[in-house]
């Protein structure tokens, strides 16, 4: 039985693998083919081909194509990066987790009661 559980929780490791590759594919082919909209809703491949390198015939075809595939590769790390930090945090992470040492108002800071600094009267 004790097997059991390690192989389900290995299965389930896969599973979660298998579906942070599938987001990270689809939200950077989300993202990759905005940016592409907005790029080359402002530039022309044709019009940039002597601009920054030797006269490099490639077509308008080849200049989407490569823009495109840029583009995903930077959303593909970025979204790779996101699911990464997000898989590898804290486990619970929010406001009232006690953090460093910080104590929130409720929790007996001298000089405080009610979140308030004892002693001092607001006019």
């Amino acid at each position: 039985m004790a097997n059991h559980g390690r192989q389900e929780t290995k299965t389930h490791a896969g599973v979660n693998v298998k579906r942070d590759i599938g987001i990270a594919l689809w939200v950077s082919f989300l993202g990759a083919s905005l940016g592409s909209l907005v790029i080359f809703g402002l530039l022309d491949p044709q019009a940039m081909t002597g601009a920054w390198t030797e006269k490099w015939d490639m077509g308008r075809e080849w200049g989407y194509t490569l823009g495109f595939a840029f583009l995903w590769v930077v959303c593909i790390v970025t979204a790779a990066l996101t699911l990464y930090l997000v898989r590898t945090g804290p486990d619970s992470v929010h406001a009232g987790v006690q953090v460093a040492g910080i104590k929130l108002p409720e929790q007996g800071v001298p000089g405080l009661k009610g979140g308030k600094v004892v002693g001092h009267e607001d006019s």
